[in-house]
């Protein structure tokens, strides 16, 4: 285990003499204006154009702008684009709570702890009974989804798409139980 530690060690100082962990907020603000103009050219396609065709056609175009922000989003949670708190703070805000309609804070919460105890089962709240990926998790799953587990190969791409719910329906319930707790409004 420690010859990966040193090897990995090794590589992060390289990646960082390379100077390849550096701030771009010129490149994620070219990479955020294509992404918010492909949205609104989506929904200018959708209002423009009512045709059935073409409208399935835009709402692929539309999933690949929103998965653009999704990864610009992600990025922003990871503090890869700003050096400012305020900004990253403002940014997350904008492109989580506004433009993707889940919470900034959730999704900060729930993904540290997934860094913190990745595929830990009861800490890494990305480890959910519905898919079965470490063989002590098929102890903890819902009993239908130990049916399922050997097909979940052919639903683990609808229920990947299904997430995006998911995220915003935890995001909801984290943010009636934080302003609960707190009192206030969290993002």
């Amino acid at each position: 285990m420690e010859a990966i530690e040193i090897k990995f060690l090794e590589l992060k100082q390289r990646i960082t003499k390379e100077g390849l962990l550096e701030k771009s907020p010129l490149y994620y603000t070219y990479k955020s204006c294509v992404a918010f103009a492909m949205l609104v050219a989506s929904i200018f396609i959708f209002i423009a154009l009512p045709t059935p065709w073409i409208r399935m056609l835009d709402a692929v175009f539309l999933a690949i702008a929103y998965i653009q922000i999704g990864l610009i989003a992600h990025d922003i949670a990871h503090h890869q684009v700003f050096r400012s708190p305020k900004t990253y703070q403002f940014f997350g805000i904008l492109f989580w709570n506004l433009a993707l309609g889940a919470s900034f804070g959730y999704w900060n919460k729930k993904h540290n702890a997934h860094h913190a105890n990745p595929n830990q089962i009861g800490k890494d709240m990305d480890i959910g009974q519905h898919m079965i990926f470490i063989q002590n998790q098929y102890a903890h799953a819902h009993p239908i989804f130990k049916k399922l587990h050997r097909y979940q190969q052919f639903y683990f791409f609808p229920m990947l798409s299904l997430g995006s719910f998911s995220v915003i329906t935890q995001s909801i319930k984290f943010f009636i139980r934080d302003a609960k707790e707190r009192k206030r409004i969290p993002f």
